[in-house]
């Protein structure tokens, strides 16, 4: 009896582990809220995977444009070496441009590469809009290309 409940909650957990949550709606696919955790990867990896015309991340707190996480940054980078675009809104003219696009993209090559969660970003161009005055990043705009 012991040996047949021990293979049914092994059974269980199996189950437990390999079922999926419920699939996630149009709305939740385009708006990831950005917190510095692996959670926000797996939801852009979801996001990108169900192909979303247009996902909108925002940051739960103040997120500089001077220093961007290094997890945005990865994501971003990703958009960047696949011949992407990433631009900011409002444009910034002069050296002040020059310093955050060499900012923004501090990634390893071969880190990137190794990363297959961030390949979908290939797909995608993105958009930074901040607050000029302050830095404060608003939100960022992935859009499908």
């Amino acid at each position: 009896m012991k040996k047949l409940l021990n293979y049914c909650l092994i059974i269980l957990g199996i189950i437990g582990c390999s079922t999926a949550g419920p699939p996630k709606s149009p709305s939740e696919l385009e708006s990831v809220v950005f917190i510095d955790t692996n959670v926000f990867d797996k939801n852009m990896v979801d996001s990108m995977s169900a192909k979303t015309d247009t996902i909108n991340v925002t940051p739960v707190g103040l997120l500089s444009i001077n220093q961007m996480p290094e997890r945005l940054s990865k994501w971003l980078g990703a958009i960047s070496d696949k011949n992407g675009q990433v631009d900011i809104e409002p444009k910034v003219t002069g050296a002040k441009s020059f310093t955050f696009l060499l900012g923004l993209l501090p990634f390893a090559y071969d880190y990137l590469k190794s990363e297959t969660s961030y390949g979908l970003a290939g797909d995608y161009n993105a958009t930074i809009f901040y607050q000029l005055d302050t830095g404060i990043i608003k939100k960022i705009e992935f859009v499908r290309k």
